[in-house]
């Protein structure tokens, strides 16, 4: 098929990174707890190395990475530093908040790997089938945290 069904179908998981990589960068910065801090920091730098991979992808089918960040993010974020402020911080609200953003990115993941469109090569198939991996470990992450 096309390239612009795979630049969507790309882009969207583009999206999907920024936006928790700038939610993980909030945690990072509303908590005081070691284990967090390294939790979230790894997540940043996995979340911008699978960033990276989909955006090499795009630029190499012709189109642009998207850099916006999401209106449903955005609303998280108000609501994370509302709800911390409100919590105190709290160790379980701040990783119900992380859990409730990563449910989307598994989601999407899931449903790309899932869903035989055609829009997607082997090799892409391959690259975000090792994503979905690194992305269901860090999940799982802060589920087990929580």
């Amino acid at each position: 098929m096309g390239n612009t069904n795979t630049i969507t179908v790309l882009n969207k998981l583009v999206e999907l990174h920024n936006d928790r990589i700038e939610g993980y960068e909030t945690s990072l910065k509303v908590t005081d707890e070691p284990d967090l801090k390294t939790l979230f920091a790894q997540l940043v730098h996995i979340r911008t190395k699978c960033r990276h991979e989909l955006s090499l992808e795009i630029d190499r089918l012709g189109g642009i990475p998207k850099e916006v960040i999401s209106i449903s993010d955005r609303f998280l974020r108000t609501w994370m530093d509302v709800s911390d402020f409100l919590a105190g911080k709290d160790h379980k609200n701040l990783l119900d908040t992380c859990e409730f953003g990563e449910d989307e990115a598994v989601c999407y993941y899931k449903a790309v790997l899932d869903n035989d469109s055609g829009y997607l090569n082997l090799e892409q198939k391959s690259m975000i089938h090792s994503q979905y991996a690194l992305i269901k470990t860090g999940y799982d992450k802060v589920i087990s945290l929580r």
